[in-house]
């Protein structure tokens, strides 16, 4: 009997001892696994925010006539008020088209595209990476001819 119960005793601490070094092999798998999905989040989210600006750069292009600096200057003050992305890591083109006569059934957009430099962890390689949003504006911007608004 007493030999049964040793028996049984030893059984169990192996079982405990492969469930402690499968254990200690799982855990890194899940914190990589942990840490990767929060950092894609982030890209994604700061990915939406560049989207967001860059629309409202078309915006104040379409509606409110500003030139390419000031559109640049709106965007980083967007971002300085709003988000904790470091501005100096943006980078904002802006290019503004003027409209063309009729004949021209396929004019050149005027858009905004704003870029953020994204640093990878040293674990999944540590460069940098360039994550942007882009908007373009399609109908006659920068045109010198008013729109009827009412």
């Amino acid at each position: 009997m007493n030999d049964n119960k040793l028996r049984q005793l030893k059984k169990s601490m192996g079982q405990e001892g492969q469930a402690m070094v499968e254990f200690t092999l799982f855990i890194p798998i899940i914190i990589m696994l942990i840490f990767s999905i929060t950092f894609y989040s982030r890209l994604l989210i700061t990915q939406q925010q560049l989207i967001i600006a860059a629309r409202m750069g078309t915006d104040l292009i379409r509606h409110v006539n500003l030139n390419e600096n000031e559109v640049k200057s709106e965007i980083k003050k967007y971002f300085e008020e709003n988000s904790g992305i470091d501005v100096s890591k943006l980078e904002i083109k802006v290019c503004i088209k003027g409209a063309t006569p009729p004949p021209d059934f396929n004019p050149p957009a005027s858009y905004v595209e704003v870029g953020y430099k994204f640093n990878i962890p040293e674990m999944f390689g540590g460069k940098e990476i360039m994550v942007s949003g882009r908007s373009e504006v399609l109908n006659d911007t920068g045109s010198l001819l008013k729109e009827n608004h009412s």
